[in-house]
């Protein structure tokens, strides 16, 4: 079994504490120990070890046990090889572990004792605990397409049941894996440690940053292999994709949701036999097309123009953050709200005729996901970037193109460094409708003024008849469950 530890060396902040020499480490475990490792490549620096520097180094190997010990040295070269050691940190995923190796002494001939080498131990209070990883063997497969291969850096986040999900992943750790990986019909290969999703596997989320050269990617389909519960097999699922994950190509989207197709099992029985088994996903979870619509204000200043970003949750997975990159329907887009009323969509059915605001203008995006589920949290934020990037925030509304589901969200907030609270993110609450089958709450913690007195209202008005209401208030009162 391979595990992978994350090994960050903290230099000191003194003079002359950087070093110029080949600097090594050995982790020491129950079960075997790594032997010395050179440690080349720095996640963080390119001129490594300086003064109050700290670099990130990512070491592979077999299954050591548990750590107890680190040697940490160098072999005195360059011309200034002295060196002062803060601390060395170790982060074993696989062992849900971080901990942290102590030291603040030289490693010089000309300082301290003269040592170049010192064995370092763990503080036990210092270490932090986590829910162990398990690894994944994870196989991307450029498909054989003219200009398929990319240059752009790839990740995954791979999901379970009840939204249960994986850290957003980059798979390659430096240009050089970027620029060997991912060619024109090839099948780029990944050993990682990453959180449990659980037995079932519903759906992955792949990516990139557009970077490089060549940043678009046509993705042909993806495996991922892992452990079965017992350890005494694995199972391999297939992920297909066939679609250009491309800003030129396709729908101009640089992110895939997939779910899987098939499972291959392989086992080992208890007399030695290897036991495989293929099988198709039974109910995998269908790809949706939801359109959301976006009311900015019509107050002063309400437009934006620093790029936008939606998060969408539900009780099946969420989107991961995307880019509000296109409207469907304005080539300018988050404008200030006029009073012409603007029908519901750019294109196609969209949105019933309720769907319409007399207030605003909408901006109409598309984003394509694995089913959802019941819709009940958006996250907003921009990136407060050109020169008026201030936004005032209406409504959202959402529309599931598959069922037709709608889903409200009332915002009436800016996102602004200059006004309220000064933020630029916001979480947003689903408003209930007439959709009676989720039964808990779904109130936005006052996210604006409608809401408070949404939820004022309703706790002190159970026993109104809410068709007396009138004036101002009649607006924030609905019939409840």
């Amino acid at each position: 079994k391979s595990t992978t530890f994350s090994v960050t060396i903290k230099t000191g902040d003194k003079k002359n504490a950087g070093t110029d020499a080949n600097v090594f480490i050995t982790l020491f475990g129950t079960q075997d120990d790594t032997g010395m490792t050179l440690l080349k490549s720095s996640k963080t620096n390119s001129d490594k070890f300086e003064r109050d520097s700290i670099e990130i180094f990512t070491v592979e190997t077999l299954d050591l046990g548990d750590l107890w010990k680190v040697r940490i040295g160098h072999d005195n070269t360059g011309k200034a090889p002295g060196w002062f050691v803060d601390w060395v940190e170790v982060d074993a995923p696989s062992l849900g572990k971080c901990m942290t190796f102590p030291c603040g002494r030289w490693l010089a001939k000309n300082e301290d004792d003269g040592t170049i080498v010192r064995d370092l131990f763990h503080a036990e209070l210092q270490t932090r605990r986590y829910t162990p990883f398990v690894p994944y063997e994870i196989t991307l497969y450029t498909s054989d397409v003219f200009a398929a291969g990319t240059d752009a850096n790839i990740f995954i986040v791979i999901y379970g049941c009840d939204a249960v999900c994986t850290q957003q992943k980059y798979l390659c750790t430096n240009k050089r894996e970027q620029k060997l990986f991912f060619e024109r019909k090839s099948a780029s290969r990944f050993i990682m440690e990453l959180e449990d999703v659980g037995e079932i596997i519903e759906k992955i989320r792949i990516g990139h940053d557009n970077t490089g050269m060549n940043p678009g990617w046509h993705c042909s389909h993806v495996d991922i292999r892992r452990l079965l519960p017992d350890k005494d097999g694995t199972e391999t699922l297939t992920f297909p994709c066939d679609r250009w994950l491309a800003t030129s190509e396709d729908d101009k989207k640089t992110i895939r949701e997939l779910v899987p197709y098939d499972i291959f099992t392989e086992k080992y029985m208890r007399d030695g036999s290897l036991r495989q088994v293929y099988k198709e996903v039974e109910e995998p979870l269908d790809i949706v097309l939801y359109s959301v619509q976006i009311f900015t204000g019509n107050v002063p200043g309400a437009g934006t123009d620093a790029k936008v970003y939606i998060t969408i949750y539900g009780d099946l997975g969420d989107t991961g953050e995307r880019y509000l990159g296109k409207s469907e329907n304005r080539t300018n887009k988050f404008e200030r709200g006029t009073m012409d009323g603007v029908g519901a969509g750019g294109g196609g059915e969209g949105p019933p005729p309720q769907f319409t605001n007399l207030d605003s203008q909408a901006d109409t995006f598309i984003i394509e996901a694995a089913d959802l589920g019941v819709i009940y949290k958006i996250k907003l934020r921009h990136d407060n970037t050109k020169w008026c990037a201030d936004w005032y925030v209406e409504k959202v509304e959402i529309w599931n193109d598959t069922n037709e589901d709608e889903f409200l969200f009332l915002c009436g907030r800016w996102l602004s460094l200059k006004k309220e609270d000064g933020r630029l993110e916001r979480l947003f609450y689903e408003k209930v409708r007439e959709r009676q089958e989720y039964t808990g709450d779904r109130s936005s913690n006052c996210s604006s003024p409608a809401d408070f007195w949404e939820i004022t209202l309703s706790s002190k008005m159970a026993d109104i008849d809410i068709a007396t209401v009138t004036g101002p208030m009649a607006d924030y009162v609905q019939e409840g469950p």
